[in-house]
């Protein structure tokens, strides 16, 4: 569809409203506390592990959607079209993708990590070497934008999809309804989602039963081994924390997944606003993680104090500042007046000196 085209379907203007309000909060928000999670990952040494690394990585992804993905739908609910042009309408359909895809392949990697921890506590490791880390993170780039370029190489003769503005969502992306051009591209995507989800499952119920069987065994611990003990707590915290994150997107992004899921059957768009709403819920998880961490996590919640208390001094120390050159002018340009009257003053007198003297020779 082209991008400037408008449809007889649209959205009542308070709904509008309240789904721009939505998503500017939820941009704010996750702009923030994006920005905040990664200052306190870098500055607390305890975060200095991978599953701090992984987290950093979902904060990237999610501060790439808060910033290239959030304004632009905001941008084509108040037009009730595409205006930004049909590059941009690309732009942001690989963004989409491509941060999206980055944030559930590293929340599936967390869950691995997490996994790895509380069932095999002795062999896992918190620290690996550099190099590891790097060719972690890169997978977990590169294949996400491997996926997110193919709508963009014009392949739709084989399947691999097309990003166009769709009314149905007032945004653009796939039009997972046609299936000539589409089909391929979308049963990738689909593909991915439902690993993905199959080890979210897999791993958080192994979690789960293995904290279970645990419990008794921390009990029993004698105080010579309460460092395991703290270890292992500490573990648990930490997937605790991540299974909500990993809750909170499936929760976000389950309505969106369903919607395209009845489109691709009766092969027509889902043209209701509970298709645009879902689409903005979907969106709007990347404002939540920051949350959930500041919730959950006390490393988080200190960090996030710290930076609020150091910002707050700055602003009590430029105020400061601001009064103490206020003052320092003020008296400046006192002592100016002042030299200035003196001034006039001497000079008033010396003149009527000199009158006086003029008559006097007189």
């Amino acid at each position: 569809m082209d991008v400037n085209s408008t449809t007889d379907y649209n959205i009542s203007t308070p709904v509008a409203v309240i789904f721009i309000i939505y998503m500017s909060i939820a941009t704010v928000i996750g702009v923030i506390g994006n920005i905040m999670a990664l200052m306190v990952i870098y500055h607390q040494s305890s975060l200095h592990n991978t599953a701090g690394i992984l987290m950093a990585n979902l904060a990237v992804a999610d501060l790439l959607i808060t910033i290239f993905n959030m304004p632009a739908t905001m941008v084509s609910l108040i037009s009730s079209r595409w205006p930004l042009g049909s590059i941009n309408c690309q732009f942001s359909g690989f963004m989409m993708t491509f941060a999206t895809g980055v944030s559930l392949f590293t929340l599936a990697v967390i869950s691995i990590d997490r996994c790895k921890s509380i069932i095999k506590p002795l062999r896992y490791q918190q620290h690996y070497p550099f190099r590891q880390y790097i060719a972690l993170i890169s997978l977990l780039w590169l294949f996400p934008c491997l996926m997110a370029t193919m709508p963009l190489l014009g392949l739709q003769s084989i399947s691999l999809g097309k990003y166009q503005y769709l009314d149905s969502k007032a945004y653009c992306w796939i039009a997972v309804d046609q299936h000539r051009p589409n089909l391929g591209y979308v049963s990738l995507v689909m593909l991915s989602m439902t690993a993905a989800l199959a080890i979210f499952t897999t791993c958080y119920f192994m979690i789960y039963r293995s904290a279970k069987k645990s419990y008794a065994l921390i009990a029993s611990l004698t105080q010579l081994c309460e460092i395991n003990r703290q270890k292992f707590k500490s573990n648990l915290k930490t997937a605790s924390t991540l299974s909500v994150i990993v809750g909170v997107f499936m929760f976000c992004w389950s309505p969106l997944v369903l919607i395209d899921i009845v489109s691709i059957f009766a092969q027509e768009p889902f043209y209701n606003v509970v298709s645009i709403a879902a689409l903005r819920l979907a969106l709007s998880n990347s404002a939540y993680n920051p949350i959930i961490y500041g919730i959950f996590n006390q490393s988080f919640r200190k960090g996030f104090k710290n930076i609020m208390i150091h910002c707050c001094l700055l602003m009590k120390r430029k105020h400061s500042n601001e009064v103490k050159q206020f003052y320092a002018e003020a008296r400046g340009a006192d002592i100016k007046s002042e030299i200035r009257r003196k001034t006039t003053i001497q000079y008033s007198i010396h003149i009527d000196n000199n009158i006086c003297n003029n008559l006097r020779v007189k």
